[in-house]
Formats: structure tokens, sequence, C-alpha cells
């Protein structure tokens, strides 16, 4: 009888679930409902990576002064808030007029053609950011308008916008291959252009922009009379010190 007994419960007993073995390295196989890792992705991911680091990237530069960042401020209100203000094209003087009369005022120093150089670089990067990067949204209307396909944007735009080329340069120059002496000389020489801009800056800032709507309502866009503005800005450095 306790034969039988012991028998009938070894049948009884529940038997194991799943039927079948799990195989060896079983567990390393990607559960339902979730891609498997490819070889592929490590490589897409260091890409990504890379990239995002590049975008972060600020080479050190000096600071744009106090007089110059109020001006930037000054500039962002008008355009942005409502009612809506555009700088008047072409600009007289334009930013490569600028430029130019800075670089006239290195020309009897020692190393004037660095200076040359470090403005004739300043308007080619004007040229091929302006599109892109130193306009802001409420100003694509009139870029459309007014100045694509009209010339340099260098030729058409001021010392606003130029004014926005300084202030990130250092992100834009972070996505290029600088060499270290390039920066350092870049380093020595961007304070003179702001000291420039300072003491010039009646001449060549607007401090009051004007209307979208009265822009749009000319036939074609204003700026200041040339002569007036070239000759303005032909007056001789030290005549209008920062207050």
């Amino acid at each position: 009888m306790e034969k039988r007994k012991l028998a009938t419960r070894s049948q009884e007993q529940p038997k194991p679930k799943g039927g079948k073995k799990k195989k060896a390295g079983s567990h390393l196989k990607p559960k339902r409902g979730r891609p498997a890792a490819t070889a592929a992705s490590g490589p897409h991911r260091e890409v990504r990576n890379s990239i995002s680091n590049v975008a972060e990237r600020r080479v050190k530069l000096p600071k744009l002064s106090r007089e110059l960042v109020d001006v930037l401020v000054a500039e962002w209100l008008q355009v942005t808030q409502s009612p809506r203000h555009w700088v008047p094209l072409p600009r007289v003087p334009s930013c490569a007029d600028v430029l130019a009369k800075f670089a006239m005022t290195k020309a009897s120093t020692p190393g004037a053609v660095a200076w040359a150089e470090l403005a004739a670089g300043l308007r080619a990067y004007f040229d091929a950011t302006l599109p892109k990067l130193l306009l802001y949204r409420q100003e694509r209307e009139q870029y459309d308008k007014f100045a694509r396909g009209r010339g340099a944007p260098s030729t058409l735009y001021g010392a606003e916008h130029l004014l926005r080329l300084l202030s990130r340069l250092p992100h834009l120059l972070g996505l290029t291959d600088l060499h270290p002496e390039e920066l350092k000389r870049l380093q020595a020489k961007l304070p003179e252009l702001y000291k420039f801009l300072v003491r010039c800056r009646s001449e060549i800032f607007l401090s009051t922009y004007e209307l979208r709507e009265a822009l749009l309502s000319t036939r074609r866009p204003r700026g200041l009379p040339p002569q007036v503005a070239l000759r303005n800005l032909a007056s001789p450095p030290g005549s209008n010190p920062p207050t």
C-alpha cells in the first residue's frame, strides 16, 4: 500500500512550465517589442554627439562694451516688439563702409595690412552669414523684398547688423579650425574695433528705425543721403569720445 501511495504522489507532481529547456545564452536575445541594437547604432550615436559638441563650442573673444550691448538691446526691441520697425535699406554708411573706414584709421600704424585683412575677413563673414544667422524672424520679409539678389549684404545693411555678427562671432568661429595664432591676433585686435564703433556710434547707428508699414508703402527702400552719412563718418577719430 505504501509503495502504491508513493507512486501516485510522484505522478501528481506538477511538471515544470514551458516544457522545453532554455538554450544557453537565450537571456541575451532582445525581448519582443524592442528593436535589437545594431552594429551601426554606436557610430551613429558618436556622430550625433560630435555634431552637438561642435555646435556648443565657443571661442573666447573680448566681450562687447556696455555701450554696444545697449545698442543691441535697443535695436532688438524696435525690431521684435509691436509696432514693428525696420532699418531702412540700403543703409548708409553700410557695413562695408564702416569696416573700410576702420581699416583707414589703421593705415598709418604698424601692421596696417593685418588690420585691412581683419576688415576684409569680417566683411566676408558678414556676407556669408547675414541671410541665415543675422536676421530676426521679423526681418525676413524685408530681406525678401528689398535685399535678396540686390548685391552683397555688406553693401545693403549697416553697423546694426555688423554688431550682431560681432556678438555671435565666438559661436561662429567655434565651428571653424581657427589656428591658435590667428585667434590670438583676433583677440588683440577686436577691442580696437569696439572702440571705433563706440567712438562713431552717433554716425553709424540709428537711434530710431522706421515703421514697417511706412517702408512697405514706399516704392523702394530709403536710406540716409550718402554724402551726409559718409562726411560724418569721415570725422577725425576721437571727435566723439564715449560718454
